[in-house]
């Protein structure tokens, strides 16, 4: 049984239902303007249908309310880099890295900016920390193989 409507809205967002939790964090806004964790999954939600600038104007709200939650940092630094501004994101990312230096997202996206940037002993470095905290990490692990394929080393990339 889902208790708050905050149980009901995050029910939504996991369960893919993007349209409906959309609408049940919109709700949870209205009645609470200033709560960090609605802007933030509603900012997301927002972020990765297509409305990147709104999506951002919330998660920027999110981490005034909460700037010491480095999910929110992450994420916001996702879809940054997204919006092909890696700087910003990159910030984002050593922002929520000092608050957690155990979150593999961020770490992950480090490794595909520096990828992208063609510094790829760094991409290297970063997917394997982020492997080192979550080895299940599938995309971490294909990142990994491609910077190390990109890089020269096609034996390190095959194991």
């Amino acid at each position: 049984m889902i208790g708050t409507p905050e149980d009901a809205a995050f029910a939504l967002f996991e369960s893919g239902r993007l349209a409906e939790a959309e609408d049940a964090w919109r709700e949870i806004l209205s009645r609470k303007p200033d709560d960090p964790d609605a802007l933030h999954i509603l900012g997301y939600i927002v972020a990765t249908t297509g409305r990147i600038g709104e999506g951002l104007k919330l998660l920027d709200r999110a981490v005034q309310r909460a700037p010491r939650v480095a999910g929110i940092r992450s994420n916001r630094a996702m879809i940054l880099s997204q919006a092909g501004r890696n700087d910003e994101a990159e910030r984002d990312i050593r922002r929520a890295l000092d608050l957690d230096p155990r979150l593999p997202a961020a770490l992950y996206l480090l490794g595909n900016i520096r990828s992208s940037q063609g510094r790829f002993d760094e991409a290297v470095t970063a997917y394997r920390r982020a492997l080192a905290i979550d080895p299940r990490m599938a995309p971490a692990h294909q990142g990994l193989g491609s910077a190390l394929l990109r890089g020269g080393d096609s034996e390190g990339a095959r194991r």
